[in-house]
């Protein structure tokens, strides 16, 4: 716990530092940033006006230009903006995190390489091994969310299931540098029995950053050179 407190502040002043001091690093960041925003964007014009569009159409072809058909026509606009807020609030990060999944493995590859540590050396995995390699974690995160969503109905399961979205959070981001450094599953588990604590506290801090509308646009980034430099900083081995 300790620990925790000693390093979360400075190292997520280090991560902010570097995010907006070096170009190579914002630009790694806001590629994917820009291109999930413009889905979005297009999408909600598809949710908004074309469908909207569109079942206002019909309506008027079934049940005429009366106040029936604009009333139905407004619920089903509002229901559709709750919707899509919970849609995008669940969605955003994952969507994100498929489109800059080689981005963020170029972005953890800058920030090691900016902390002084040479990874030169290592075979760089190709942009579409990337993208499996990320879709299928992707995959193995989202059953242990489903996991975690069933024990949040469960009568006491609730503190569980927030301790293994937190820690599915930090695997998420740690899955960065560690890919980078191409550490074996053993390494891994290693690391993880070593730092647990620490990784489940920065993943809760994060998870709850995340689930915040907006904030979540710049955190996402973040988090991926926080881990990064957190990584580092609790295995000083070199590669």
């Amino acid at each position: 716990m300790r620990l925790f407190f000693k390093l979360f502040p400075r190292l997520l002043r280090d991560s902010v530092k570097i995010l907006f001091t070096d170009w190579k690093v914002f630009l790694l960041a806001m590629i994917p940033l820009v291109l999930g925003i413009f889905l979005y964007v297009y999408m909600g014009k598809v949710l908004f006006v074309d469908f909207l569009n569109f079942l206002r159409a019909h309506a008027e072809t079934y049940l005429g230009n009366g106040k029936l058909n604009a009333s139905i026509y407004y619920i089903v606009m509002a229901l559709m903006i709750v919707c899509s807020y919970f849609i995008v609030g669940w969605t955003f990060v994952l969507s994100i995190s498929i489109l800059a999944a080689p981005f963020n493995s170029w972005l953890s590859g800058r920030v090691i390489t900016l902390k002084g540590t040479n990874t030169d050396t290592r075979p760089k995995p190709g942009f579409f091994s990337l993208v499996w390699g990320e879709l299928k974690k992707v995959t193995v995160i989202v059953i242990l969310s489903l996991g975690a969503m069933v024990l949040a109905f469960i009568p006491f399961g609730a503190p569980i299931s927030f301790v293994l979205s937190a820690f599915l959070i930090s695997i998420n981001f740690l899955d960065y540098p560690w890919s980078v450094q191409d550490l074996s599953w053993k390494e891994i588990i290693k690391e993880l029995k070593g730092n647990t604590l620490v990784y489940f506290l920065s993943g809760a801090v994060f998870f709850l950053a995340l689930a915040i509308p907006l904030l979540n646009l710049m955190m996402y980034p973040l988090a991926v050179i926080f881990f990064s430099c957190l990584q580092l900083e609790l295995n000083s081995k070199k590669i």
